[in-house]
């Protein structure tokens, strides 16, 4: 088990030196990239790990262990890791924390967007797991009166009519109960769909950008629809609604702050007053709605998103109007600012959370991971790990190939030898 362990080691060094041999080369040929972070922590068993990813990439910026999370501790840790990469956060997205918030408006001087799992996180602990546990104890409640008219009825005539009135009475109920609470539930999970539609530069359906009015009106509506279906749970249910909606002031001005960071690139690509108004009302909307669409879980949702995204983006794919004279130069670059203008509005840290969830495994196999052994799956994750487009999270980021890091592995290391062939041991009875 020792040479096992020695050479598992050797193996996390040479992962690790991979990693840092590709990020100074890449780093140094890399474009000038305006990029966003999200940011958030989480807990090992032994230890509290800070994790940054840029969402669009979904390539690690950083992820280390640490005594602290203040704000000072991410501003410095985000700024080694930053170190030599030619690029500046313009958008954070994390949680409500305050060592976040001011790490990101003091730190790295960008706005802080509030995290929409965090928002839906806490509408699912006080809506939705009530209505929920409401919904099946009524569905148990209507089966067990059904099972009772299935019972037979005193033999006694006027008995029989008082069981059976009684029976239809409390049938009736439990089905009206069952029917409401079927109806509070589903009010609060399409209010909970209309705060996720509603938490976006652009109409998902329509491509149209919004206002901070329009956001503001759809997401009051959203929560007057969730407190009227909840008005019957409780204190604590209303606090964590309150809690969640306390937001919306702050989710109104993370959309005007985006329009205000995308303005003067969308002036800088082009000097054609004509293609500036298209880039900002068509292809960015179009490489947005993509995106958004990738991200739908609902089918349906999805192709009529993908549908919508296609048909603005058609006349700049077919070259036609005012894109018919472009160049192939020029219309790579419009392509390329367009879907990176689109990139920079991120509103959630799924990304890190996922990442989180997937390193808990490793917990639970190894019960506590080294230093080493996590900057090296940060390797793997960054330079291994494809995408169905066959891209890594480094070449996204980096905007450049990387070499094999299979490849490097197998010049790098030194195979452990066969071990020797153990001799059977004769036993004394046999002899």
């Amino acid at each position: 088990m020792g040479h096992q362990h020695a050479f598992s080691k050797q193996i996390d060094k040479q992962i690790c030196a991979f990693g840092d041999k590709e990020i100074q080369r890449m780093a140094a040929e890399m474009p000038e990239r305006l990029i966003c972070v999200a940011e958030d922590e989480t807990f090992h068993p032994d230890k509290m790990c800070l994790v940054v990813i840029e969402p669009t990439s979904n390539y690690i910026i950083l992820k280390c262990y640490s005594e602290k999370r203040d704000s000072q501790t991410w501003t410095r840790l985000v700024t080694q890791a930053l170190e030599g990469l030619r690029v500046k956060v313009i958008w954070q997205t994390s949680d409500e924390a305050k060592g976040l918030r001011h790490h990101s408006t003091v730190g790295l001087q960008a706005p802080h967007a509030p995290d929409l799992f965090h928002i839906q996180q806490e509408l699912v602990k006080g809506s939705s797991r009530v209505l929920t546990a409401k919904r099946d104890n009524a569905k148990k409640n209507h089966q067990v009166e059904m099972a009772k008219s299935r019972q037979p009825l005193a033999k006694h005539e006027q008995l029989r009519f008082v069981t059976h009135s009684k029976l239809l009475d409390q049938q009736l109920e439990a089905g009206m109960e069952l029917a409401l609470a079927h109806i509070h539930r589903n009010r609060v999970k399409k209010a909970r769909r209309s705060i996720s539609d509603a938490y976006n530069p652009y109409d998902i359906f329509t491509g149209e950008p919004q206002t901070t009015q329009s956001v503001s009106s759809k997401l009051e509506l959203a929560f007057e629809n969730i407190a009227t279906a909840t008005s019957h749970l409780g204190a604590s249910c209303d606090k964590r609604i309150a809690k969640a909606k306390r937001l919306v002031p702050e989710i109104t001005a993370t959309i005007a702050q985006f329009f205000a960071i995308i303005s003067p690139l969308v002036k800088q690509a082009t000097q054609s007053e004509i293609l500036r108004q298209l880039l900002t009302s068509v292809l960015i909307p179009g490489y947005y709605l993509l995106e958004a669409a990738r991200k739908d879980k609902n089918e349906k949702r999805r192709l009529t998103i993908t549908e919508k995204a296609m048909a603005l983006l058609q006349p700049f794919h077919q070259r036609a109007g005012p894109f018919a004279n472009l160049e192939d130069r020029e219309i790579a670059h419009l392509e390329q600012g367009d879907r990176e203008c689109a990139g920079l509005f991120q509103r959630s840290i799924s990304c890190v959370e996922g990442r989180n969830a997937h390193l808990a495994r490793y917990h639970r196999g190894f019960h506590r991971l080294s230093d080493l052994r996590l900057s090296a799956l940060t390797v793997v994750h960054n330079f291994l790990i494809q995408r169905s487009d066959g891209t890594t999270a480094a070449q996204r980021f980096f905007q450049k190939e990387h070499g094999d890091l299979f490849q490097w592995l197998v010049n790098h290391i030194d195979m452990p030898s066969r071990p020797h062939n153990r001799k059977k041991k004769t036993s004394s009875k046999a002899a």
